[in-house]
């Protein structure tokens, strides 16, 4: 009995320095994340809450910039090397959510992520000027190795793109186009099957990434019965017509 009342002072000591230390790990405040943040080019602007479940009004990095953002970080990620949280934000004209694990060699991985938006935020983000057209994307993998998709399982939806092939006049219509990936595994290229979802072409083909930044963008087009005459002239400029109307397409470069 003795043993036992010894023992008893020394177990409520241990659970309560355990306690303690669980206390100051959960209040640890949200601005110590952003020693971990700058490790990946991302800077924390007046984050508050705690480094578990926190607040940002803004995070900005290299082709990033987003606002109100908010995250709960996953402690069981830690385990394993990872920074992971589940993450929301607003975009002008749009929002992000997702979960998102980020890696000691960089490489971050997205699962049941969504942005929506202005396509615009697409051509900031690589320097392209681009006006008008929405995007959407819903994944449920992406896996980026600096910044670019080396896997991807999910969609990618364009509305109303403003059309403007070679030759074509600002009124040559809009366009409607889906990007699907099934590639859950990183390879040398990641590969997209691309289809039109209305509007004034008719499309099929894929789209090519591969490092570094490279694209490659190929398949058939056509235009629709209704398509602005502006826009069957310039299709003429890609070559002759395959058969039924279509005519092969193909862009590349490098962002």
């Amino acid at each position: 009995m003795a043993v036992e009342r010894r023992s008893r002072p020394a177990l409520l000591a241990t659970l309560g320095g355990v306690s303690l230390l669980v206390f100051l790990l959960i209040s640890l405040p949200a601005r110590l994340l952003s020693v971990v943040t700058a490790g990946f080019g991302l800077q924390l602007i007046n984050p508050s809450g705690s480094i578990w479940q926190g607040q940002a009004s803004a995070v900005r990095g290299p082709g990033i910039s987003l606002q109100a953002v908010s995250w709960d970080l996953h402690r069981a990620a830690l385990l394993w090397g990872r920074l992971g949280a589940a993450v929301e934000a607003k975009i002008p004209g749009g929002f992000v959510q997702g979960y998102l694990a980020a890696g000691l060699g960089g490489n971050i991985q997205l699962e049941d992520a969504e942005i929506v938006g202005p396509l615009s935020i697409v051509g900031n983000s690589f320097g392209v000027p681009l006006s008008g057209g929405e995007i959407s994307v819903r994944m449920s993998f992406l896996e980026l190795q600096d910044n670019w998709p080396v896997a991807a399982v999910g969609e990618v939806r364009l509305g109303n793109v403003p059309l403007g092939l070679p030759g074509a006049m600002q009124t040559a219509g809009v366009g409607s186009f889906l990007a699907s990936f099934d590639q859950a595994e990183p390879g040398d290229e990641l590969v997209g099957t691309l289809s039109d979802l209305g509007g004034a072409l008719e499309f099929a083909g894929r789209l090519v990434l591969s490092q570094p930044r490279n694209y490659t963008i190929e398949g058939l087009i056509r235009a629709r019965p209704d398509a602005p005459d502006e826009l069957r002239q310039a299709l003429v400029l890609l070559g002759p017509e395959e058969g039924a109307g279509r005519r092969r397409f193909s862009v590349a470069g490098s962002l």
